[in-house]
């Protein structure tokens, strides 16, 4: 676990830091939990033979659709969710404590600071569920390889998310 005594402290100023960004923006999600499914075992050539595959089974069509962005097409296309642990994707369910945090990254930061652009094959090994109230209202597909993401349900322009360091706050908040 990252967070000792200087990890609390490097936590609290990253906090402060991302709610004073957002302070008087409005946040994407209204929410009260996020689920967090991550996967560290899918490799660069994993990437690369989920590319090149053929239509198979129904699992593996899902993966793709899922790592490569054309999961979920909306909000409401959840049916994937259940299939994430046999993609080999873990879960856990975020803290409360970090929301300020992430409110200050998944908000609408209304113009763009820099033009972002990626150059590798994204893959999404990273997956934020928000919910309020068991109700799914939104979702982050993230890629911390080459900062792409597929955000659905924002309330605001999602477009402008990953700006400055937006990922390695991310990276670092995710962390266990």
């Amino acid at each position: 676990m990252i967070f000792g005594n200087k990890g609390l402290k490097v936590m609290a100023i990253l906090t402060f830091f991302c709610c004073l960004s957002c302070k008087t923006r409005q946040s994407f999600f209204n929410y009260d939990a996020i689920d967090y499914y991550y996967n560290r075992e899918f490799s660069e050539n994993d990437a690369l033979l989920l590319e090149n595959l053929m239509p198979g089974n129904a699992l593996d069509s899902v993966k793709k659709g899922v790592m490569e962005g054309s999961i979920p097409v909306h909000l409401n296309d959840l049916s994937f969710v259940d299939s994430l642990p046999r993609m080999g994707y873990r879960h856990r369910s975020l803290s409360k404590t970090r929301f300020g945090a992430i409110d200050g990254l998944f908000c609408d930061k209304g113009v763009a600071s820099e033009q972002t652009t990626t150059t590798c094959t994204h893959v999404y090994r990273d997956i934020l569920i928000f919910k309020r109230s068991g109700k799914v209202v939104g979702t982050a597909k993230l890629c911390f390889s080459c900062g792409a993401h597929e955000i659905r349900g924002a309330q605001g322009n999602a477009d402008l998310f990953g700006q400055g360091h937006d990922y390695w706050i991310l990276e670092k908040l995710l962390a266990e």
